[in-house]
This record gives C-alpha cells, sequence and structure tokens, in this order.
C-alpha cells in the first residue's frame, strides 16, 4: 500500500517510495535518470530553470496534461496524475503545507 511518499510494506515495515521529481511527480528513472537538478525531471527543469515559473498550479496541470496526451497516454491515467500532482512537495510548498 502507498501513503504519500512512502510504501507500506506487509508487517508494518514502512520504506520510501522511488525517487520522484518535486513539481510533477514522475518517477525519476529511466529516461529521467540524467537530469540537471537531483529532485526534478527533465520536463520540469531545463537550462537552469524550473521551465514553469508561475504560481498557478491549474496552468501547471493543463500543462502537463496536454503533454501526456499528447504523448500517447490514455486521458483517465492522464488526468489522474495532473490530480496527484497537487501533492508534489513543489506544490505543497507554495501553499505553506
Amino acid at each position: 500500500m502507498r501513503c504519500g511518499l512512502l510504501q507500506i510494506q506487509k508487517f508494518g515495515i514502512v520504506k520510501p517510495m522511488k525517487d520522484t521529481c518535486h513539481m510533477c511527480l514522475v518517477v525519476l528513472e529511466g529516461e529521467h535518470t540524467e537530469r540537471e537538478r537531483e529532485e526534478y525531471c527533465n520536463f520540469c527543469f531545463q537550462a537552469g530553470s524550473l521551465v514553469y515559473t508561475k504560481d498557478d498550479i491549474h496552468a501547471f496541470r493543463k500543462r502537463y496534461f496536454d503533454k501526456m496526451y499528447a504523448e500517447g497516454s490514455n486521458e483517465f491515467v492522464a488526468r489522474f496524475h495532473t490530480l496527484l500532482i497537487g501533492f508534489a512537495p513543489y506544490w505543497k510548498a507554495k501553499r505553506g503545507l
């Protein structure tokens, strides 16, 4: 069972989940292993700065949904993933959580 950034195993053992981007929650492995900053994927961080610098999470979600859908993701999967973006550390910090 997964809970936040922790994965709860059988017998109550808790271990950290795989590393994820702090802005969009994409898993940082595979095509995302070579990146400029440790905590961000290549989609969110390019040329030494964050690609999206506004504070509007809704516009970022739309931008990310459009990217996922254009790359061939199922609409339901893309919508579900963009819903989860609000739980990313970057956006939680913006809301003061």
